[in-house]
């Protein structure tokens, strides 16, 4: 009995491996933000989600980081996220989810962690908040939904699941082995 119960935690390890992928793709982008005429400054925005395990929730992650910005200067970070009021697509109204100032060398990020919608995120605009103009002066921007995924981006997310479904696998090992 022993031998058949180690035989399916096993297999079921190996298919939670397997698949591990295709929990992780539909949630894991990266892009250059693209430079609104005349910007110096340059960024990059992504969204990931490591998917639930036995032991721990999900946890999303929104970041964007730029550079060049300017020195001590604010910036306002909104998104579009979510469908639209129809219900047909995906939503055009930009919303702030935060800000952040950049350091002497013009260098800044913004962090969004476990919102719970780092996924219904489609579109990301970094506004300069000193902006006189009405709407506000968007500097970069970038959408999700049809930015190409950057291949330099490590497929960290795949990595940290198939870790914590092979550390589930060896504990219920040992837990069988050494009742």
């Amino acid at each position: 009995m022993r031998k058949h119960w180690v035989t399916a935690v096993v297999v079921g390890g190996l298919a939670l491996i397997v698949s591990a992928p295709a929990w992780a793709q539909p949630c894991k982008n990266e892009m250059v933000l693209k430079q609104a005429t005349g910007v110096t400054a340059t960024g990059q925005s992504d969204r990931k989600v490591a998917a639930a395990t036995l032991k721990s929730a999900a946890i999303d992650k929104f970041e964007v980081d730029i550079q060049g910005g300017g020195a001590f200067h604010p910036y306002l970070v909104m998104v579009t996220a979510g469908k639209n009021a129809a219900g047909t697509g995906p939503s055009t109204t930009p919303v702030t989810v935060g800000g952040f100032f950049t350091n002497s060398l013009g260098v800044g990020d913004f962090d969004l962690k476990n919102s719970g919608g780092a996924c219904s995120i489609h579109k990301v605009l970094v506004v300069d908040f000193l902006s006189t103009t009405s709407p506000k002066r968007t500097i970069l921007s970038g959408d999700f939904d049809t930015a190409p995924l950057d291949p330099n981006d490590p497929p960290e997310v795949e990595l940290e699941i198939e870790h914590g479904v092979e550390v589930e696998i060896q504990n219920e090992l040992n837990n069988i082995n050494h009742p």
